[in-house]
């Protein structure tokens, strides 16, 4: 893989230790930090695993769009596999294959002897955890991190002026992306919230990158953008928190001495805007947060479904009881409980869906083994992003990646990154992402060499000091 047009100055050197670096070959450059054709790739399959070019054409098409990019995934594995010879796995390609052959395992075993049902019933639905392999398609295509960076951060772009233009002018196709809630009559959209969610942290980090004002400008007009559709259209408050709190970590994990001064400036007249219409939209009631908690009707549904879910949970001993189709014609777990455990808590056709307890789904749906895996894997792309960002600061961008990150895991509905259907696309993409982030610091890291011993910093003693 080409490195991200990394080249050795004062300012993408690591912060903790004197180096000098090797002059870089200019076939080893890059002319663009980017491909036309990479940015194309990733615009095209976040766009298909919504659906978006059937939905605009009219189409109701079901999963059918997912279960071609599924296909496309799997292809994708077998060319790189023809591709790479007899080069060795890394972590970033072994981890994915565990866990998707542990999802299958799981669901071969649960499906076949715990809670019988037809292999057709089951392993189609295979498609919901396939994206997890989305790492070794986009490696025999060669894209690159910096073309998903900037998909993502237009495709979010995009979506949100299409979403803020939705609420003056009906536009057709995004009535589809509706979704409506087992407690209010009102409808919110969800068209790629979670791109768009990400590409506000992209906005943010290059608004910080960006040298010139008019650079620093634009971005703080995109991202002015993307919050409008998150904080007023979509009223997301898992992604209003996620926002507030990478920019937190951010703050206090990546970003250096004038940049936190910058942020501390712009914070005040961003909180002053923000803060009032949280606090009158959503605490306006607030005396404790035990009341709160009492009075949130979606969180103690939440609470409903977990515990429904786990009952099945205790059934398989631990093991999980795995992936199965939903459509109505099934018998299984998931197909009763989207279609009619609405009925069995009141909310009639309002169903349960496994992707509304996020990482918890993992456990009860792939066990323990699959819980800790995803768990794992979670830790150790933030650990990727966050590194590369730190040791050389001009990858901003990753290092506040790798703050969303953690951030959707301490979330108070964790986010899974690999085996639910409404957020494995997105993880499969961010474990690319964070496999080429540590890619491109492997590749910084062998062009250093150690300094001479005359630039070696001395101790206060005068003694020589070994720099690594």
């Amino acid at each position: 893989m080409p490195l991200e047009d990394a080249v050795g100055s004062s300012e993408s050197g690591p912060r903790r230790s004197k180096v000098v670096t090797k002059p870089p070959s200019p076939l080893s450059i890059p002319r663009k930090p980017y491909s036309l054709f990479g940015v194309a790739i990733f615009t095209f399959f976040s766009l298909l695993w919504e659906g978006v070019p059937f939905v605009v054409l009219r189409m109701d098409v079901g999963t059918m769009p997912r279960h071609i990019y599924s296909m496309i995934c799997l292809a994708g594995v077998l060319v790189y596999f023809f591709k790479r010879g007899n080069r060795k796995l890394d972590a970033w390609e072994y981890l994915p294959l565990l866990l998707f052959a542990s999802c299958f395992i799981t669901s071969f075993i649960s499906n076949t002897w715990i809670f019988p049902i037809p292999t057709s019933a089951w392993i189609f639905a295979s498609y919901t955890v396939t994206p997890m392999l989305m790492l070794f398609l986009l490696r025999a295509a060669g894209c690159r991190l910096e073309d998903a960076i900037i998909s993502l951060y237009a495709t979010g772009i995009i979506a949100s002026v299409l979403c803020i233009i939705h609420t003056r002018f009906n536009i057709y196709f995004l009535e589809v992306y509706y979704r409506s809630s087992g407690f209010d009559s009102d409808l919110r959209i969800v068209f790629l919230k979670l791109q768009a969610t990400i590409a506000a942290v992209i906005g943010i980090a290059k608004f910080f990158e960006s040298a010139t004002l008019r650079g620093k400008l634009l971005h703080m007009v995109a991202v002015a953008i993307i919050s409008t559709y998150i904080i007023v259209i979509s009223e997301s408050r898992l992604s209003i928190l996620s926002l507030a709190v990478t920019c937190v970590l951010a703050f206090l994990l990546i970003l250096e001495r004038k940049q936190r001064f910058l942020a501390f400036i712009l914070s005040v007249p961003a909180g002053l805007v923000v803060i009032p219409y949280v606090i009158a939209k959503y605490l306006s009631d607030f005396k404790s947060w035990d009341q709160y908690m009492a009075n949130d009707v979606s969180a103690a549904f939440r609470d409903i479904e977990y515990q429904h879910f786990m009952s099945y949970f205790y059934q398989t001993y631990g093991l999980g009881f795995g992936f199965m189709g939903r459509s109505p014609e099934n018998d299984n777990i998931l197909a009763f409980a989207g279609h009619f455990g609405g009925w069995l808590y009141g909310t009639y056709d309002y169903g349960l869906n496994p992707d509304d307890n996020g990482l918890w789904a993992a456990l009860y749906q792939y066990g323990y083994h699959g819980f800790a895996l995803v768990l794992f894997m979670t830790l150790f792309m933030a650990v990727a992003f966050i590194r590369l960002a730190r040791e050389y600061p001009r990858y901003l961008v990753p290092g506040f990646i790798g703050c969303f990150v953690i951030s959707q895991l301490i979330s108070p509905v964790p986010l899974n990154f690999f085996t639910l259907e409404y957020s494995g696309y997105f993880g499969g993409l961010i474990w690319f992402m964070a496999a080429q982030a540590a890619t491109i610091r492997s590749g910084l890291n062998a062009r250093r060499v150690p300094a001479p011993p005359a630039e070696r910093p001395r101790s206060r003693r005068g003694e020589r000091v070994l720099t690594s």
